[in-house]
């Protein structure tokens, strides 16, 4: 398979709490966003190729599709200790503190208003000399 985009999609208990999040507390640049008479949904670009996309029922009306539940979302960022603060500074929760890890990166993981886990990662380079 090639695939040309990834799509992490999900319904959203509370819309405008994860738009929120998304879009202010994470930092995503919004694409789309729509309100019609029978959904709401957005779109942001995490890369060239992929986005994080949710749907929630028209205004006024309850969700019921289901929370996400065992999955994760996860971004590669330049300055994962820089995000770290800045996310911490505005009160997200968090589900790991940051560390490095034995498979190579150094990361943190908060939780958003609907219960996905979101993780930010750095890589961290190979130390020269080091066996791999």
């Amino acid at each position: 398979m090639q695939s040309r985009k990834l799509s992490v999609t999900f319904h959203a208990q509370d819309f405008d709490r994860t738009l929120v999040f998304f879009r202010d507390t994470l930092g995503l640049a919004l694409k789309h966003s729509w309100n019609d008479p029978h959904s709401r949904g957005a779109i942001f670009a995490a890369e060239d190729s992929a986005e994080v996309e949710f749907f929630g029922p028209p205004e006024g009306q309850s969700q019921n599709q289901p929370s996400p539940s065992g999955m994760n979302i996860a971004f590669l960022v330049d300055d994962v200790d820089a995000h770290y603060a800045r996310l911490m500074a505005a009160g997200v929760q968090l589900v790991e503190d940051i560390g490095d890890r034995p498979w190579g990166n150094r990361s943190f993981g908060i939780q958003s208003p609907d219960g996905l886990h979101v993780w930010l990662f750095s890589e961290i380079p190979p130390q020269e000399g080091a066996a791999s």
